[in-house]
This record gives C-alpha cells, structure tokens and sequence, in this order.
C-alpha cells in the first residue's frame, strides 16, 4: 500500500509488511511488521533531516557519496567513477613504473640504462598524475558536499549556503544565510 500517513491499514490479511517512509530532505525510515488479523496497527516513527555533516563525512569514506545523500545523483556518480578510474589507473601505473625499475636494474649497458631511466621517470609520472587526479576529486567531492548541500528548512527557520561563481569577474560568491 501506498498513500500519505496516517494509513490505516483496515482489513488487510495477516502477515509481515514492509513499511517506508520516504520524504526529501530527511534521512529513509524502514521497518518489518507483523500484522495480526482484525487489529489495528499503530507505527511510530521520526524522520530526521539529512545534514550537511553526513553528507561531507559520506564523502570523506567514498567520493560521490555525501553527493547521494544530497540527492544529487548525477554529481555522485561523476566523483565516484572518476576517482575510482583515476585510482584503479593509478595501480596499473604502480605496476608499470615497478616494471620499468626491474627493467632498468637489468640494464646492461649505459644506454640501455638511460633509455630504462627515461622509462621509470614516464611511468612514475603517469603514476603521480592518476594519483593526484583520484585525490583531487575526492578532496573535491568533499568541499562539494559541504557547499552544495540542499537548503535546510523547518518551519519558518531557513539556513543554507549558497555558492555563486562569475566566470566574467573571476571570483566566486559565497554566502551563508540564517532566515526566521
């Protein structure tokens, strides 16, 4: 059954029923019931409102995570799958540049050395790069969850933060408002 609160669930059959209570801005509530034949049920429940805090630690433990929670889906998945191709390149990059020492150390010549050199100093720096890329976007995905975070409101108390970049001046606009 679907339908706003308070649902009664009048003779319905016996047995277990997932309930849900799904509303913007607050945290998911759920929970398994065992429905009792010619009983009326009552369920109590809180919703929290997600907070910007959650969002920025959820991001802190996996890029594009806080992004989710915020209800952003399109920005959670571009940090995620970009720091997770950065990261997982940078680990075949690791390899490589392992590779390309072994080689050098079995270099038998100075120009074989050289060139095995030129080779470790490519792949250290392709390595370097990813790893920068990957920590970039993770450092990134966490400013975004703490600025970008969905106006709070409840009741006549309003707050948010609110980012405003001008390309044309070159500088951004950042403001924190308190309304009540």
């Amino acid at each position: 059954m679907v339908g706003p609160t308070p649902l009664t669930l009048a003779a319905s059959p016996p047995g277990k029923y997932e309930v849900r209570v799904l509303e913007s801005g607050f945290e998911h509530w759920e929970r398994t019931i065992q429905h009792q034949a010619g009983r009326n049920d009552t369920v109590w429940m809180s919703l929290h409102p997600k907070t910007r805090s959650r969002a920025v630690l959820r991001s802190m433990g996996l890029p594009g995570w806080g992004q989710f929670y915020s209800g952003r889906p399109a920005a959670g998945w571009l940090y995620m799958t970009g720091a997770v191709v950065a990261f997982g390149g940078s680990i075949g990059a690791q390899v490589a540049y392992s590779d390309r020492i072994d080689e050098a150390q079995q270099a038998a010549t100075l120009e074989e050395w050289e060139r095995a050199a030129a080779r470790v100093q490519d792949a250290r720096e392709i390595r370097n790069t990813l790893q920068g890329v990957a920590a970039g976007l993770w450092f990134l995905s966490v400013v975004d969850a703490a600025v970008l975070f969905p106006r709070f409101q409840r009741g006549r108390l309003s707050a948010g933060l609110e980012v405003d970049p001008d390309p044309r001046a070159g500088r951004v606009r950042l403001a924190a408002t308190i309304e009540f």
